[in-house]
């Protein structure tokens, strides 16, 4: 019989960590295999939302008036919110902006783009419509100017592309003051940070490129996709909208400022990636169509009005704008965007004057509810239905 000898005292207290590191050495593996069977690889295209997003908000009507209801917030393969392309498609238009064309607390059927699509197809002169909603919130023409460089020549055809844009260069320059850089975007610096806020995901969107081609870098990109989904002018959105509780009682307690800094060098910006937007959509022969900006700012506002803004940071200070002050400067950019416009022959839709100044399309600044959004796709429509004769040929 052959006696067992006894293991060392040192070899013992080896097994235990050994088994340990290597059982996570095969987690880590299994869990590696999982992700990349579940998760889509990293990008080697341009996603203004990650790809097949899906999120339901639940918005407290109290805090965001005329929004009720479940909004469910869903992105296709390409991450933009609405259909997939397809070969049935006869007229296809891109809708570009920031939070007003993103229409986050609005369902998917609610926002505007869909409700353009759909009364297109409803004139049926167009043929079959689709309509891409590639609004962002918070995002300016800079970021716009590259949704205009990266995404059309990865998609099938683009006809059109409907923008409304400004609010958010306005709140950019009040929010940057003296730091504000017209010239930011053509620095190496400004191009990087300009697709890291228009795009969730593209190619060689990491410092850590070998990490995000892991399963695990993909579960990252993911969950850094779900926080910034919710950034929104300097708010990180909850699925009610009780974020908005706390901003609007900053805003009431603050000094109000009745006037704005010199424009002028934001006006100029303006003009400068407007144009650039314009030369981009002529360049891949794509309709531009531009829309003026409504809000709520302006003189007069009720109490009840004033107290939904939560818009209007002075940069390094805690007090606000006033109301009148900033609809001073929102109607400065929007005639910028209309000389712009007039100068290179483009289409605007002057949305402004077509719009009451009230809670019965807004809940807030500037952000349409339900029926404010169906008002703006009913004036997109009609606009498109006197307009689409002959029109589009001045851009081919």
């Amino acid at each position: 019989m052959t006696a067992h000898r006894p293991v060392p005292s040192g070899v013992r207290l080896l097994v235990r960590p050994v088994l340990v590191v290597a059982g996570l050495v095969v987690g880590v593996a299994l869990g590696e295999l999982l992700l990349r069977a579940v998760l889509p690889a990293a990008a080697d295209k341009y996603y203004p939302w990650y790809p097949r997003f899906a999120h339901a908000f639940r918005p407290d009507p109290k805090v965001v008036p005329g929004v009720s209801g479940i909004a469910h917030f869903t992105t296709n393969k390409w991450g933009l919110r609405g259909s997939e392309f397809n070969d049935q498609q006869d007229y296809r238009i891109l809708a570009v902006g920031g939070s007003t064309t993103e229409c986050l607390y609005l369902d998917d059927t609610e926002a505007w783009p869909h409700l353009v699509e759909a009364g297109l197809n409803e004139w049926g002169k167009l043929g079959r419509v689709w309509v891409g909603n590639a609004g962002r919130s918070g995002l300016c023409t800079r970021e716009h100017v590259a949704y205009m460089t990266y995404l059309p020549p990865q998609y099938p055809r683009l006809d059109a592309a409907i923008f409304l844009v400004g609010a958010n260069d306005l709140a950019k320059f009040l929010l940057q003051g003296r730091a504000f850089d017209p010239n930011f975007s053509d620095t190496p610096h400004g191009r990087e940070v300009t697709l890291y806020r228009g795009f969730s995901v593209f190619p060689g969107n990491s410092r850590l490129e070998f990490f995000e081609a892991t399963g695990y870098g993909r579960l990252w990109r993911r969950l850094s996709d779900r926080w910034s989904r919710r950034s929104h002018g300097g708010l990180v959105l909850d699925d009610v909208g009780q974020c908005y509780i706390d901003a609007r009682q900053r805003r009431a307690a603050a000094v109000k400022y009745a006037t704005l800094p010199d424009l002028e060098p934001a006006l100029a910006a303006y003009a400068e990636e407007l144009s650039r937007i314009i030369a981009l959509c002529r360049k891949q022969a794509i309709r531009p169509v531009f829309m003026t900006q409504p809000v709520l700012w302006g003189e007069g506002l009720s109490p009840e009005d004033e107290a939904l803004l939560w818009f209007g940071d002075v940069m390094g200070s805690p007090n606000f704008y006033s109301s009148a002050a900033l609809g001073e400067g929102m109607a400065r950019f929007n005639h910028q965007l209309l000389e712009v416009c007039r100068q290179h022959g483009v289409e605007c839709i002057d949305l402004v004057p077509l719009l009451p100044r009230d809670t019965s399309v807004f809940y807030d600044d500037m952000h349409f509810n339900e029926a404010g959004s169906r008002r703006v796709a009913g004036i997109v429509v009609d606009w498109w239905k006197a307009n689409h004769d002959g029109t589009a040929a001045k851009f081919r």
